[in-house]
């Protein structure tokens, strides 16, 4: 095994995306059976999340996922559809763990109040970006609770995280060319947020 054990302490800053768009376009084949999308006015949700786990962090890393958020029975939930990291041990420990189908990429980060997000392929080619402009930052810190459920070989696996961070409300644009997020071609950003100096334990 050439990843550490759960649960995991988790260090850093991140930034993310909620975005409607519509239901017809659920990547279904990428969620796990007792997962079902929550669909508004034919509209369901995606939470895209550009991460910096940082010193401190059992380990350090950086990564872009995209989820679909669900329900597992009375449970909400986020299913991760596609992730990409730059750790080879995040990758094969979230797929061994947790079912999470982490991929390997290559990042480029600059943090500030307009925050500049790149992810490349492991050949090079430009895959996405994202930025983030902070508007309004809370002066304290709050509790950020969740779930995730995965296919975890056939069966769902569910996945606490608890984390403290202090929020920021902003705006935000994410630019893609992977086609396996041609899902969100149509999609409509609803909220964008900084979790800043997030402490977590992911796996708990």
């Amino acid at each position: 095994m050439n990843y550490p054990p759960a649960p995991r302490r988790l260090y850093g800053q991140s930034y993310v995306g909620v975005h409607r768009f519509p239901a017809s376009e659920v990547p279904l084949s990428r969620l796990t059976t007792a997962a079902r999308p929550v669909v508004v006015a034919r509209n369901a949700f995606a939470v895209t999340m550009w991460v910096d786990y940082q010193r401190g962090s059992v380990l350090e890393y950086r990564e872009f996922l995209v989820g679909v958020l669900c329900r597992a029975g009375r449970r909400l939930c986020l299913t991760t559809v596609f992730i990409w990291v730059d750790n080879v041990a995040s990758r094969d420990g979230g797929r061994e763990l947790w079912g999470i189908p982490k991929e390997t990429a290559k990042f480029a980060f600059t943090h500030a109040r307009d925050a500049d997000l790149e992810m490349v392929t492991n050949t090079g080619e430009p895959a996405a970006c994202g930025v983030f402009g902070e508007k309004l930052r809370l002066p304290f810190s709050i509790p950020v609770p969740g779930l995730l459920a995965q296919d975890l070989g056939g069966s769902t696996g569910f996945v606490r995280f608890r984390s403290r961070c202090r929020l920021a409300f902003g705006t935000g644009a994410l630019r893609t060319t992977l086609p396996e997020l041609d899902f969100m071609k149509n999609a409509t950003r609803v909220m964008s947020v900084g979790l800043y100096d997030f402490h977590a334990r992911f796996g708990v």
